[in-house]
């Protein structure tokens, strides 16, 4: 059985390991020198992602490079499967270059061969390469006859090419966090959205963890659309600038009724904590401000009526932490005349939030509403039961491992045991 497995992630190796272990003939293709998925690595290196990092190691993955460290954070968990990338490349398992397609050999979308499953038509995974490396070192090991070709043509064969390999299956591993979702009903752009150019005051998914670098002691409207692990992270980072600086403010619009209820309690726990954290703080500074107030407005009505007159009433604080719950995005603009980026938001009464129409002003914006995956790839196969062709799509790493076995269970249907 030979199996091809696209990725260089945490689900990629793990799957490597898996089916390595059983006997499979494998081949993990990777276009990165670095092993285990830039996600991860921006996850772990806020220490946010898990409290117990050794529930995600396997025995098949140990077995694979022999590695006996104890794994208690991000940076050994990372450490753990550079080990096993390594032992991969060491036993020859691994294929530079990324995957630009995966099709059939010879059967259509929808063709079936007679009297026979899909599956007896190979697998062709096409992938890139940069010949650049190995021009270089045919050069120093050939030297002369390079330099009867001329400079031009030693040029031009550095060229990126295409190759192939054919497998009997494949398991897509590559991620599903390259495409994240717009920030407007339903998973689709906003009005005006796609015309805005991100960076700088704008960041979606994976992204937002490198603008927090951008909020600065300027920064007082910051703006989170949507309730995914990235936001989590960031509004744990924003706190101490948030609680400097009293002027700052924090808007959070999610279409759920209770942020962040969808992510798991046990993985995200740290930030899930920060953030209830952070509620807390701002709910208790806001009572002492309501104190303050009412102490402030016994005194303006204690006033002679004459001195009331010619004295401000004091203004009635409001919260620095809003959470806009059951609202959507319609709208997203910039204007010529002001900074910042300005969101329309609206309610449904079908949620009981129709009377929440309003716009806000921002001079940051996160959004993290999810992603989604870019099937540009597999347009050669068909798009729901390809059999043999299988995903990896899970973003928790533990209930990973409980797909890894689902898929064995399905490739035992097809194959035997040696």
């Amino acid at each position: 059985m030979k199996l091809a497995i696209i990725g260089s992630g945490p689900l990629a190796l793990e799957a490597a390991a898996h089916f390595h272990g059983l006997g499979a003939s494998i081949k993990i293709f990777t276009s990165q020198n670095i092993w285990g998925g830039g996600i991860l690595r921006l996850e772990s290196s806020y220490d946010l992602l898990t409290s117990d990092w050794s529930k995600l190691v396997t025995s098949a993955g140990r077995d694979l490079c022999g590695y006996t460290e104890e794994v208690n954070s991000g940076d050994d968990y990372l450490r753990y499967l550079n080990h096993m990338g390594h032992a991969l490349r060491e036993n020859g398992l691994v294929k530079d270059g990324q995957v630009k397609r995966v099709h059939k050999r010879f059967l259509k979308p929808g063709n079936t061969p007679k009297d026979k499953s899909r599956l007896a038509d190979l697998f062709r995974v096409v992938y890139q390469i940069d010949s650049t490396e190995q021009i270089e070192k045919q050069r120093q090991e050939n030297a002369e006859v390079f330099e009867k070709l001329g400079k031009e043509v030693v040029e031009s064969l550095k060229n990126s090419i295409e190759s192939f390999e054919d497998f009997d299956l494949v398991i897509d591993a590559s991620g599903l966090t390259n495409k994240p979702m717009y920030m407007g009903a339903s998973n689709s752009a906003a009005l005006n959205e796609q015309a805005l150019v991100q960076g700088e005051d704008l960041f979606y998914g994976r992204e937002v963890l490198k603008g927090l670098d951008n909020i600065s002691d300027k920064t007082s409207l910051i703006t989170f659309v949507g309730t995914g692990p990235y936001n989590l992270f960031a509004l744990s980072k924003v706190k101490e600038h948030f609680l400097k600086k009293k002027n700052c403010k924090i808007q959070l619009i999610t279409d759920e009724e209770v942020p962040f209820l969808g992510l798991d309690t046990d993985i995200y726990a740290k930030g899930l904590s920060g953030f209830q954290s952070l509620l807390e703080e701002d709910q208790q500074d806001f009572r002492n401000l309501i104190e303050e107030f009412e102490k402030r407005i016994m005194e303006w009505k204690e006033l002679e009526s004459h001195v009331r007159a010619k004295t401000p009433r004091p203004a009635e604080p409001t919260p620095r932490l809003f959470v806009f719950n059951g609202a959507v995005v319609s709208s997203v603009d910039r204007l010529l005349d002001q900074k910042g980026i300005f969101i329309t938001i609206e309610g449904s009464e079908l949620i009981g939030t129709g009377d929440q129409l309003k716009t806000l002003s921002s001079n940051i914006v996160f959004v993290d509403n999810g992603f989604y995956k870019d099937e540009s790839l597999n347009t050669g196969l068909n798009t729901e039961d390809e059999p043999g062709h299988f995903t990896l799509k899970e973003t928790n790493i533990k209930k990973a491992h409980e797909s890894i076995l689902n898929i064995e269970k399905e490739i035992m249907k097809y194959f035997s045991r040696a």
